[in-house]
């Protein structure tokens, strides 16, 4: 599982999610992404509403989708965002 997406990316993607996002109750959305920590902030959150993804302590990670072409479109929305923020 873990080749499937680099979770270091995401948390990255989290980072610009909070700093350029705007703000809601869930937590911060930004092109189509939102984003959300948990309590303590050694867990977070990113989701588009198809794939919703949980990054832990030490970069382990758990993954929700129902089909590869979510998780494709999903994997593509986090490497733009990180492309436009370099």
């Amino acid at each position: 599982m873990s080749d499937l997406i680099n979770p270091k990316d995401v948390v990255k993607a989290y980072q610009v999610i909070r700093d350029k996002g705007v703000r809601e109750e869930a937590g911060y959305r930004y092109k189509g992404l939102l984003a959300e920590n948990d309590l303590d902030g050694y867990t977070v959150f990113v989701n588009d509403g198809h794939v919703n993804m949980a990054v832990y302590y030490h970069y382990k990670y758990h993954l929700e989708y129902e089909d590869a072409k979510q998780l494709e479109s999903f994997k593509l929305k986090i490497s733009d965002l990180l492309r436009e923020n370099n």
